[in-house]
């Protein structure tokens, strides 16, 4: 997967959620996928654009992936031999850091604000580009959109915006987690109701009972999990058993050979329950941490202000150094002259020294 430009993640522009996702893994440094959330989600409905997720949603799945790439880097620090030794990180003294290789806390503190208190840490960031749009004399139109857009949601983000977020959070939000994923997998949300009309049962397999007894289990679990007014709604683990289940059915069904030579064809409904597995086992890792790290960032009372002392003042970049031309045509023939004729009349005095038979 190719990874994304410095430009790119600079000027990015809010397409889909499922773009978001799709791209934010093209990037390996963890505060470069913070600023790219973070100019994605400040550019969102900018023109009067539609989108696929109200503001609030959009935050919560961009926070969402932050936490899954977190969780990676917490595995890699404490599972693999070859990670980073955790004495010499922040995480040694901070269970709650967002980057799990950040050094010190002032290299985390902007993302722990991003986690426990959005709508706040946004609104700071709106003001900042807004002020910066402002201060220059030529804008493009997508800059203009930008800058607009900043302006709006400077002025609609409040405190009660991350109350309403971190609320809908503690809740759990499995059905919403698990639907986002698979978006992902299908290019958005269109292509999931395609792929989930093609995996639907028909109406002449449900009336001759042609599924086995694992597709029909898969089928009624799935369909009960995003059934507010069923017993499983929302309940992952029997989405996880009926999905494994189902896989492994199929996977039992196929000749020796096939297995080997490992080109069967997987149909539809096989391929949605493996991409449907992956995004469970992905759910699975965020919610392990998830919900203690943004309570942990959100209990810390964090503001623009506190961040800023905490951060400390920004590195004043060196000025550079104008190289010295000597102008050896002019001046310096003079100074390199009278520099020769200071030396003759020194050597002259010593001579006449040396020569006085007084000494």
């Amino acid at each position: 997967m190719p990874k994304l430009t410095k430009e790119q993640i600079t000027k990015s522009q809010y397409v889909s959620m499922a773009d978001f996702c799709n791209k934010v893994d093209q990037i390996e440094n963890f505060d470069e996928k913070v600023k790219f959330a973070t100019n994605y989600l400040l550019s969102h409905g900018a023109n009067g654009a539609e989108t696929d997720y109200s503001f609030q949603e959009a935050v919560h799945i961009a926070r969402m992936k932050l936490i899954d790439a977190s969780a990676k880097l917490r595995d890699k620090i404490f599972n693999d031999e070859d990670g980073p030794d955790p004495a010499d990180l922040f995480i040694d003294e901070d269970e709650y850091a967002v980057n799990p290789y950040a050094e010190e806390e002032k290299d985390d503190i902007e993302n722990e604000f991003f986690i426990g208190h959005p709508a706040e840490y946004l609104k700071a960031k709106a003001e900042k580009y807004a002020k910066e749009l402002n201060e220059r004399e030529m804008l493009v139109n997508e800059e203009l959109f930008f800058r607009d857009n900043c302006t709006r949601l400077a002025s609609e983000l409040t405190p009660a915006t991350t109350h309403e977020i971190l609320q809908k959070e503690a809740k759990k939000m499995p059905v919403f987690d698990i639907t986002a994923r698979m978006e992902v997998k299908y290019g958005g949300k269109e292509g999931l109701k395609e792929a989930e009309k093609l995996i639907a049962p028909s109406f002449v397999t449900k009336l001759f009972g042609t599924r086995s007894t694992a597709g029909k289990n898969f089928d009624e679990v799935y369909a009960a999990f995003h059934n507010p007014n069923h017993v499983l709604y929302g309940n992952l683990d029997a989405l996880e058993i009926a999905t494994q289940q189902y896989v492994d059915y199929k996977d039992a069904t196929k000749g020796t050979a096939e297995r080997l030579a490992g080109l069967a064809v997987k149909e539809p409904k096989e391929g949605f329950a493996l991409r449907l597995l992956d995004a469970i086992k992905d759910q699975k890792a965020n919610n392990e941490i998830f919900e203690t790290v943004v309570g942990g960032c959100a209990n810390k009372k964090l503001t623009a202000e506190k961040v800023e002392a905490i951060k400390g003042p920004e590195p004043v970049e060196q000025q550079e150094k104008v190289p010295l031309v000597l102008d050896l045509d002019g001046e310096d023939e003079e100074y390199e002259e009278e520099e020769s004729m200071e030396s003759e009349e020194e050597l002259e005095n010593e001579n006449e020294v040396n020569n006085d038979p007084e000494i």
